[in-house]
C-alpha cells in the first residue's frame, strides 16, 4: 500500500513540475515578446526621426528645383 501511495505521489509532483516548468517557460515567452516590441519599437521611432530631416531636406531640394526650373522659363 505505501508502495502505491510513493508512487501516486511521485507521479503527482512530477506533473505539477512539468505545470511549474511550463508556466515558466509561458512567462518567459511573454517577457520575451515584451522586449522584442520595446527594440521594435525605438527602433521605429529613431528611424522616423531619422528619416524627418531627410524628408525636409528633399522637400526643400525640389521646391528650389521648382524655383530654378520656373525662372529658366520665363
Amino acid at each position: 500500500m505505501s508502495d502505491l501511495v510513493k508512487i501516486f505521489t511521485r507521479k503527482w509532483l512530477n506533473r505539477q513540475s512539468d505545470r511549474a516548468t511550463l508556466f515558466i517557460t509561458q512567462t518567459q515567452h511573454t517577457e520575451a515578446i515584451g522586449t522584442m516590441n520595446s527594440i521594435f519599437s525605438r527602433q521605429l521611432s529613431l528611424s522616423l526621426a531619422l528619416l524627418a530631416p531627410i524628408a525636409t531636406g528633399v522637400a526643400v531640394f525640389g521646391s528650389g528645383l521648382s524655383a530654378q526650373a520656373q525662372t529658366m522659363t520665363l
